[in-house]
């Protein structure tokens, strides 16, 4: 299930998916180096639906669990973490702070750090994850953006990628570039990412949001998913 949700917006799953914390403190490289381009206003996403707080989540995950969950006009909404123990958990180890990020009040869990060369990976080879691309804001770390369409290429193997910033955001990140909305289509996410859940703008894949709660149901396999 998580694989499918990797590949898709963060704002798709926000409620399902473990890639909320990711995506706010980490190089694209979490996501296969990109997100599927920006959006614009309210765009349609595959909701969890529920009649109440228990029927969200998964019981015993240490940041999923339905106590991390409330069930809003029938649609499961995450809360964020609780505690930098429990994101300790969730990931077997390591250091982080719970707490929220840019553009998000919902708190997350972020690796905690001393100085920038403190969040870098373990074991990272990739130029956009080294510690120039980080800084170490009040103990936490934020990754920063890329630098150039030439790193973003180099990182991702292909041309077909560009750095920028795009609305809504204040950092650049590596984003699908088109010139038409089928360059932007991938088999990897089903029935969500062919040609007519994207446009082309401006250059820039735009991904338009689900269209249906049978597709959201048929791609994620569940019969627990809305599309609103």
């Amino acid at each position: 299930m998580r694989s499918v949700l990797a590949l898709v917006p963060v704002a798709l799953f926000a409620a399902a998916s473990c890639g909320v914390a990711e995506m706010t403190t980490s190089p694209p490289g979490d996501n296969n180096g990109t997100d599927l381009g920006p959006s614009y206003g309210h765009v349609p996403s595959c909701t969890p639906s529920c009649s109440k707080q228990a029927d969200c989540g998964t019981p015993g995950d240490p940041l999923y669990d339905p106590s991390h969950f409330a069930c809003k006009a029938g649609a499961c909404v995450w809360q964020g973490c609780k505690s930098a123990n429990e994101c300790k958990t969730a990931a077997h180890g390591g250091n982080f702070v719970c707490t929220a990020s840019e553009g998000t009040p919902v708190p997350s869990c972020i690796p905690a750090c001393h100085k920038p060369a403190d969040c870098v990976a373990p074991g990272n080879t990739d130029a956009m994850g080294d510690a120039s691309h980080f800084a170490c804001n009040a103990g936490a770390c934020v990754w920063i953006g890329c630098k150039s369409n030439s790193e973003c290429a180099s990182s991702l193997h292909t041309n077909k990628v560009a750095c920028q910033q795009t609305a809504g955001s204040s950092t650049k990140t590596c984003v699908p570039t088109c010139a038409k909305a089928s360059d932007c289509a991938t088999s990897q996410g089903g029935l969500l990412t062919d040609a007519s859940h994207f446009t082309c703008n401006g250059g820039v894949c735009q991904w338009l949001g689900c269209k249906s709660t049978t597709e959201c149901a048929q791609t994620l396999q569940s019969s627990r998913y809305v599309c609103e």
